[in-house]
């Protein structure tokens, strides 16, 4: 019994001379969700006048709606459009907007002059998102 009673002391003062043992970890670890700006663009509706005391046509205007897909706030978007002309001729032009948050849709129209031409086709050749 003493040799029990010895080793239980010395395990003692052992222990209490040992650092504490600390069973809630110090340091927590986090996860960021990157940002992704994404956006679709689709022209809803094109108009162009024809001037038949001119014999010309006027500025394309054309419709269209900017979605938010990604998972920010879009603070600022610049969408670059070409339009083709029946003679072939092609014409870029930009325009842009802010404020679409997630999953809203905005709607907004644009003229583009093509000298006078008559257009055949429009297609959106870059969109650039900024998300602050």
């Amino acid at each position: 019994m003493k040799k029990f009673l010895i080793i239980l002391t010395i395990a003692f003062l052992f222990l209490s001379c040992s650092p504490a043992i600390d069973l809630i970890p110090t340091t927590t670890t986090t996860t960021t969700i990157p940002k992704v700006k994404s956006a679709t663009v689709n022209i809803t509706n094109i108009y162009q006048d024809y001037y038949s005391s001119l014999g010309d046509y006027g500025y394309v205007k054309f419709f269209y709606e900017v979605k938010n897909t990604g998972n920010c706030f879009i603070d600022y978007y610049k969408i670059w459009f070409e339009v083709t002309c029946k003679d072939g001729t092609k014409y870029i032009d930009w325009d842009n907007g802010n404020y679409v948050d997630i999953g809203q849709v905005v709607a907004d129209y644009t003229l583009i002059y093509t000298s006078w031409k008559q257009y055949a086709s429009i297609r959106i050749v870059l969109i650039e998102l900024t998300s602050y």
